[in-house]
């Protein structure tokens, strides 16, 4: 009977760890699964691991950097190459976590077969000893908020043969063999849960593009659009927002249903992954703002009801309409990314009275009256607040996670005039805000250095449960982030500016962060 090892590199990957894991230990033996570590610092994620290696599960904690995970190929040759010095395994299969192993079974009902004898007895019958590395041309990605449905797509992975590798790349998709050359098709396939809800689809996704971009290149539409390196085709995520994403999933008239593997988890006791997610309640219109800058607004508008027909729709500041408009500028960059037409966007000034030092209250609504929601940052709002402080700079800094809270604080103001404390300040997971509060707790330490007001520190309690992946902070109104943000609730948020000197606490709150774009 073949032998097999299984082969993966992962970082924080709450959802899939132990799922991945009793599939393929059911398959293949606990002790043939390798895991290499990239750094974990979610806590279930480490349990896990720690939890199936005292049952003979093997797992490396060395490689631990981005520049590690971007060496991914690499490694993982390494490891297949040591290995076969063993001399006891016949196949070497390197996957992602979202990936699970299958058969193309065409006399079963739904024409693949996740049985371990089947898949086995497959393996059996390749001649491992041909050389050729097989290719494995079959992908079934999951269908979020269906349970069990998936697409058919195009795969390129590769598996190894015993004493073949020389070679593999990031992705597992191209290898060299040093026995025979080309590769052998074969009828395996993937059921891939590559599909996440959004904010852990947008935390995944940062873990992985940290090989190749800092956190605020990923904040950044521009630096994202041009970006072209490996992980590119995760930038699409960050260019959409939540509503976008689920979109796509909202029609989906046909797939492939996997009752057996459905099965294969509920034996194993455990669920198909995000089986239990559900698509949130569809937003039908909203008003998506790219910028506040000082007295003017910008953004497009989205009309799902009728999406090639621009939105005809009211501004109001304080509930009293100042304007009306037709959201028809032309927005290619909104057509790049999937909407139906370009004749979405707008452009307009905000009454003069924004800047006279109060708060103001901008909200928008169609013509018979019924409210449109505001999307800012990817955070839906039913109205935004907006005041002439929401067009100063501010100077902040998240100091970290310590005792169930995270810490930071905040300075509004220009340079030259008084940096004022007492801001608002909303924690964000995800698309939901799920705290918020004043920036007023005595922080002397930064009015030393800094200058202005004192009363300039905050801290939020965080839930105890709900709250997973990517948080971020930011100062109300304006929506503005605070330097490190977005920071992982599992990871160091950033060092701490308590205490330290002078010159490392101006460096450390960064450049005044401007209105959110």
């Amino acid at each position: 009977m073949a032998t097999i090892a299984c082969l993966i590199m992962m970082k924080n990957e709450q959802t899939l760890i132990e799922p991945w894991l009793l599939y393929h230990a059911d398959l293949f033996g606990i002790d043939n699964l390798y895991v290499f570590d990239n750094g974990s610092t979610d806590a279930h994620s480490l349990a896990i691991l720690e939890k199936y290696e005292s049952q003979g599960l093997n797992v490396d904690r060395f490689f631990t950097t981005p520049s590690a995970y971007a060496h991914k190929g690499d490694i993982i040759s390494l490891l297949v190459k040591s290995l076969d010095g063993l001399n006891k395994y016949d196949f070497f299969v390197p996957l992602d976590c979202d990936e699970f192993l299958m058969l193309r079974d065409p006399g079963s009902e739904s024409g693949y077969t996740s049985s371990k004898d089947r898949i086995i007895s497959y393996f059996d019958s390749i001649d491992a000893d041909e050389g050729r590395i097989l290719k494995v041309r079959e992908n079934l990605t999951n269908v979020l908020g269906h349970a069990g449905l998936f697409k058919s797509a195009f795969s390129a992975n590769t598996i190894y043969p015993r004493n073949s590798l020389v070679e593999t790349d990031h992705g597992y998709q191209n290898a060299t063999s040093s026995r025979a050359p080309g590769y052998r098709e074969v009828d395996l396939a993937y059921a891939h849960f590559h599909y996440r809800p959004y904010e852990e689809l947008i935390q995944v996704s940062r873990e992985k593009l940290r090989m190749a971009l800092t956190d605020g290149d990923m904040n950044n539409k521009v630096t994202l659009s041009n970006f072209k390196g490996r992980g590119s085709h995760l930038v699409e995520y960050f260019m959409n927002d939540a509503e976008t994403y689920y979109g796509r999933f909202r029609h989906v008239p046909t797939g492939i249903l996997l009752p057996e593997l459905t099965e294969r988890f509920s034996a194993l006791g455990v669920p198909v992954p995000f089986s239990d997610f559900e698509l949130p309640k569809e937003t039908a219109r909203n008003l998506v703002i790219d910028s506040i800058e000082h007295d003017w607004i910008q953004g497009w508008a989205r009309d799902r009801t009728n999406p090639r027909q621009p939105l005809f729709t009211q501004l109001l500041l304080d509930n009293v309409p100042f304007v009306e408009m037709i959201c028809d500028e032309p927005r290619a960059d909104v057509m790049a990314d999937g909407y139906e037409t370009d004749q979405v966007g707008f452009r307009v000034r905000l009454p003069e009275v924004v800047l006279d030092g109060s708060s103001h209250t901008l909200s928008a609504r169609d013509l018979e009256g019924n409210g449109i929601p505001l999307s800012l940052n990817n955070v839906m709002f039913q109205s935004i607040e907006v005041s002439a402080d929401a067009f100063l700079p501010v100077r902040s800094h998240i100091d970290g996670v310590t005792d169930g809270g995270v810490e930071g604080w905040v300075l509004n103001g220009q340079d030259g005039d008084e940096l004022k404390g007492g801001c608002s300040v909303i924690l964000v997971n995800g698309s939901k805000v799920i705290a918020e509060t004043v920036a007023d707790l005595e922080r002397q330490d930064v009015s030393t250095v800094l200058g202005g007001d004192p009363n300039c520190g905050f801290r939020f309690e965080l839930p105890n449960d709900g709250v997973a992946g990517d948080l971020s902070l930011y100062v109300m109104p304006g929506m503005r982030p605070l330097h490190g943000s977005p920071f992982n609730l599992n990871g160091t948020a950033s060092i701490s500016t308590r205490d330290l000197p002078s010159e490392l606490l101006v460096a450390a709150a960064g450049t005044p962060t401007l209105v959110a774009a």
